[in-house]
């Protein structure tokens, strides 16, 4: 039964279909295990739409209770990690910065350094890079 339901699981509940919503609720009921992570998921993805971060650490402290309270190790392994840096991770509910952009851009760095493996001015360079930069932002 819960083989081939992994994209049933990750949609979101408002965009499933009647059906596609039966067979998500038969899923959760068949499953403690599953309908646990589900929830877990679902309350830890809540965390992040606080706006004081305040109330977001408190949510994050009630969430990691619950996920080490539950019987599923990798949700414990998480909320002993989320604990060690919960600062850090309610600091996007205060700043609303995540750091995607600069991975994307690190990312793009070396390859467009090795396809101008021939450039022979520093200046075509960093106008490669300027380029590459702004088109990917």
């Amino acid at each position: 039964m819960i083989k081939g339901s992994r994209l049933l699981l990750l949609a979101h509940a408002e965009n499933l279909s009647v059906t596609g919503e039966e067979k998500f609720q038969k899923l959760l009921h068949a499953n403690e295990g599953l309908s646990m992570a589900y929830q877990l998921k679902e309350q830890l993805k809540g965390i992040f739409q606080y706006q004081k971060q305040g109330w977001a650490l408190l949510a994050l402290d009630h969430w990691c209770a619950l996920a080490q309270a539950s019987n599923l190790s990798p949700f414990r392994r998480l909320a002993k990690g989320l604990m060690k840096q919960r600062e850090r991770v309610c600091g996007f509910v205060k700043h609303r910065l995540t750091s995607g952009k600069i991975e994307g851009f690190n990312n793009l760095l070396p390859r467009i350094i090795h396809r101008a493996c021939d450039i022979r001015h520093l200046d075509y360079l960093e106008l490669k890079l300027r380029h590459g930069s702004v088109m990917r932002s």
